[in-house]
């Protein structure tokens, strides 16, 4: 294994990449934390995180880090505009993810967003199940089967999408591993 290599880092360099893991970690409960308090993620925040991103990825993997980035970030458009325009999503969370895209690549992007779908899922549920609103859930999910695709919304489900994103990119760590996690063996 010691010719994985990104940007002449090897994996026996493990503490560079837990130390970007950890920042991707930070970056998100950031967002977290103005998500709880205010439900919005501002703009101020997330262009800080990604100039801090950009930065970073620049920094500790040089120009091939940077088009790694970038094309992470290109990953987070691609992926998640759709779910914004969609109203699945905020634009505040995409926006954060940008960032997010810019300190990891593109695979992380990916599998950080089906886990995090599916914890969303999850959270969703277990929301209106504590709040005693299952069959309200129940007949959301009818009127959608019936109305194809379209739903009333209604605040009984809706969950701060960037815990979802933080357990997320927690599953992705812990089922692929820290190297993993910044591309190594990709």
């Amino acid at each position: 294994m010691g010719g994985a290599q990104l940007v002449g880092v090897g994996v026996q360099d493990g503490g560079i990449y837990m130390g970007v893991v950890l920042l991707a970690f930070a970056l998100i409960s950031i967002g977290i934390y103005t998500d709880l308090r205010y439900r919005k993620v501002p703009n101020k925040l997330s262009l800080s995180l990604f100039v801090l991103s950009f930065i970073a990825k620049i920094v500790i993997f040089g120009q091939a880090g940077l088009i790694e980035g970038l094309i992470g970030t290109g990953a987070v458009i691609g992926l998640m505009l759709p779910l914004v325009l969609a109203r699945a999503l905020g634009a505040g969370d995409m926006k954060l993810m940008l960032s997010f895209g810019m300190l990891t690549n593109w695979s992380v992007v990916f599998w950080t967003l089906i886990y995090s779908i599916i914890w969303g899922a999850v959270l969703g549920l277990m929301k209106a199940l504590l709040n005693k609103q299952g069959s309200q859930l129940m007949n959301g999910m009818w009127s959608i089967v019936v109305n194809k695709g379209k739903a009333e919304t209604n605040d009984m489900t809706k969950i701060p999408y960037t815990v979802a994103l933080l357990f997320g990119f927690a599953t992705f760590v812990a089922l692929k591993g820290t190297n993993l996690a910044l591309g190594v063996g990709l």
